[in-house]
């Protein structure tokens, strides 16, 4: 997670997993969701895989992936949702569940304890007004998913921010007009603060 976020886009399993962020370690186990993203590249014919993936991040998160090339996609979908672990997906819902920007809550790991026994129990937030490194900050006027206003309320002045109407959250790295709309104004602030 890179701020606090909206929520889902179906509204059932937004309010499946705000009510308890552990559903997806029933769902998936506690390891890499590697072997569910590797199965389903296996099984699944790559143009079928690559639609597969274009509907569940239209479904779950809104994501229309216009900005990205189709004839990328079949090598870009291949890796991005192999490596991420179950933790870090229980994570980003602990976040949405909190409606806070906190750290993982290992007392809520879905082993039997839970924070909701511990009355006094808080989630340590992350302290983002404390953060003294320039921040530029780049987001997608067409993404749902982050809460931009609240984000900024609570950074201490960005030196950018960028907001890209058409993008959607991968947008930045994957999109085909990213080298020229967005490369430049990064290697722009590099240059500047590390005096390159």
């Amino acid at each position: 997670p890179s701020t606090r976020v909206h929520g889902l886009n179906i509204r059932i399993l937004d309010t499946l997993v705000r009510c308890d962020p552990n559903i997806i370690y029933l769902l998936f186990g506690r390891r890499r969701l590697i072997g569910y993203t590797l199965f389903w590249r296996r099984v699944l014919p790559t143009a079928l895989f690559v639609k597969a993936l274009d509907m569940s991040t239209d479904w779950l998160f809104g994501w229309h992936m216009k900005n990205i090339a189709e004839e990328d996609k079949p090598m870009l979908y291949s890796h991005l949702y192999s490596y991420g672990s179950v933790r870090t997906c229980v994570h980003w819902f602990q976040v949405l569940a909190n409606g806070t920007f906190g750290m993982y809550d290992d007392q809520d790991d879905g082993a039997g304890t839970s924070r909701r026994s511990y009355l006094a129990h808080r989630v340590p937030r992350y302290p983002l007004n404390q953060i003294r490194t320039p921040i530029a900050l780049f987001y997608g006027g067409s993404d749902p998913l982050p809460d931009i206003d609240w984000l900024l309320s609570q950074l201490a002045a960005p030196v950018l921010v960028h907001k890209e109407p058409a993008y959607e959250h991968l947008d930045f790295q994957f999109a085909k007009s990213a080298p020229d709309v967005i490369y430049p104004q990064i290697v722009l602030l590099l240059r500047r603060y590390l005096n390159l």
